[in-house]
């Protein structure tokens, strides 16, 4: 079961401190908000692309049976 979910017999033998864990996640809590804050702008400037995109397809979908309408947006595309 444990070599299914990918953990390895070292990690069950010699865990982890306590005090490493808890800075290895501040660590990647950082990063992760450095790197939200780097990409917000990006994002900020595709959001209308995504809206159009949802609503497009939204809309194509309400036109007929589903195994006809993929087949319209591949040819629109």
């Amino acid at each position: 079961m444990l070599v299914y979910i990918g953990i390895k017999d070292e990690r069950i033998r010699r865990p982890i401190p306590r005090v490493l864990m808890a800075y290895r996640i501040v660590i990647r809590a950082t990063w992760l908000s450095v790197l939200a804050l780097l990409s917000l702008p990006g994002l900020v400037l595709w959001a209308p692309v995504f809206i159009t995109t949802t609503v497009v397809v939204r809309r194509y979908k309400r036109t007929g049976p589903i195994w006809d309408t993929f087949d319209e947006i591949a040819q629109y595309n």
